[in-house]
């Protein structure tokens, strides 16, 4: 019922924004979408407030805007994903509905990323 696009691969987030264009506009398939970035160090799990900290208790600051159709950048409020879930350690945010040609992301310290996937899922 899910369905995804992969945006982009492994990658180091740095506090310098990181412009990606994805072969294809990244366009809604389903009721919902978000933008996924899923972690390939460890983040606390048991996390209530959806704060994306690592096991040290170093707290991490991730951002992501999308650029639409128009030109407009649109801010997406990323979290850390809650467990379980389809993506296990991963920070993602919900998407309003649009045609997305560009995924800007940076983090205020250093991130690495397994990929950026662009999440479509139906609702009940």
């Amino acid at each position: 019922m899910d369905s995804e696009q992969k945006v982009a691969g492994e990658m180091t987030l740095t506090s310098d924004w990181v412009e990606i264009v994805p072969r294809r506009p990244l366009r809604p398939s389903k009721q919902y979408q978000s933008i996924v970035l899923e972690v390939a160090e460890p983040l606390v799990k048991d996390n209530w407030y959806g704060q994306v900290v690592r096991p040290d208790g170093t707290e991490l600051h991730p951002e992501v805007i999308l650029v639409n159709e128009q030109g407009d950048a649109i801010p997406v409020n990323v979290r850390r994903s809650m467990t379980p879930s389809r993506y296990g350690n991963a920070i993602s945010g919900r998407v309003p509905d649009g045609v997305y040609l560009k995924v800007r992301v940076r983090c205020d310290k250093p991130l690495r990323l397994r990929r950026i996937v662009w999440h479509c899922w139906q609702g009940k």
